[in-house]
């Protein structure tokens, strides 16, 4: 999962999404990461 809501010191907050978008990693990675991982743990999906 990714959180973006609890600005650490190190975090890169408020360009969190924005880096994590520009990772290298394929779409169905970033899917899973951003939606598809939080919705089964929630069972929303």
């Amino acid at each position: 999962m990714f959180s973006t809501d609890f600005p650490h010191p190190d975090s890169k907050f408020p360009d969190s999404v924005d880096k994590f978008l520009s990772l290298p990693l394929s779409d169905e990675s970033k899917r899973k990461l951003l939606w598809d991982n939080c919705a089964s743990y929630y069972g929303l999906g």
